[in-house]
């Protein structure tokens, strides 16, 4: 299996700019032979609190169905870290997206960082997630700050 990490620049804010990178960044990483694609957190808003509790969506919006028809078209696995919003709730998330476009596993952070205010705007998750993924198990994960 070839997997890309990418890392771009978000625009804070500006969720139709960052799909639009995301989606770049899929095709460039299907081009070179790519089977996934790992995104980092907060690839649709940036990493601002107020920025996230202003433009979160809920996934059916924003950058989860650009990313659903990008990896159905691509045939393309998709891991990126987005925000989530249910409801009145925010969630730091991962979505794992399988090359046929269907949302295969969903993870919310569950150590949500204090002195980063990440625990006064999102909902901590509780569940550990993991998914098959051609022969392999896969893990989802956002980072626990050691700080």
């Amino acid at each position: 299996m070839n997997i890309t990490v990418a890392q771009i620049s978000c625009s804070l804010g500006d969720v139709p700019a960052n799909v639009a990178k995301m989606l770049d960044c899929c095709a460039r990483a299907k081009a070179r032979g790519a089977d996934l694609i790992v995104f980092p957190e907060m690839s649709d808003t940036g990493y601002s609190m107020p920025v996230i509790r202003e433009h979160a969506q809920p996934w059916g919006e924003g950058a989860v169905p650009a990313l659903r028809e990008a990896a159905r078209t691509l045939s393309l696995h998709i891991i990126c870290g987005l925000s989530e919003r249910e409801g009145d709730d925010i969630y730091n998330s991962q979505v794992a997206i399988d090359s046929q476009g269907d949302i295969v596993a969903k993870y919310r952070k569950s150590h949500l960082f204090a002195p980063g205010d990440e625990d006064k705007t999102f909902l901590a998750g509780s569940d550990l997630t993991t998914f098959p993924l051609d022969a392999w198990r896969v893990g989802l994960s956002i980072c626990y700050d050691l700080r």
